[in-house]
């Protein structure tokens, strides 16, 4: 992606959501959202723009009444 890309993902139920990014040695770069969501698929937008090119890892972290759900995935930061 370069600078920017979306993010998505779905809720089962009414979900507090985390995303995170991490650099390859797993330092934390970023916090892209920590905030409640509804049921259903959502998109959320995450800059780079202050980040070299590189691997990155970014997590995806939901809690609601019923369910957990965490979800890593890799991507590539080209400027």
């Amino acid at each position: 992606f370069n600078p920017s890309t979306t993010i998505e993902f779905s809720v089962p139920e009414l979900s507090e959501v985390n995303i995170s990014v991490y650099s390859i040695i797993g330092e934390k770069v970023a916090t892209v959202v920590n905030k409640t969501f509804e049921a259903g698929y959502h998109n959320v937008n995450f800059n780079a723009v202050d980040l070299p090119s590189g691997t990155y890892i970014y997590t995806v972290n939901a809690v609601g009444e019923n369910d957990t759900f965490s979800e890593s995935k890799k991507m590539m930061l080209l400027k």
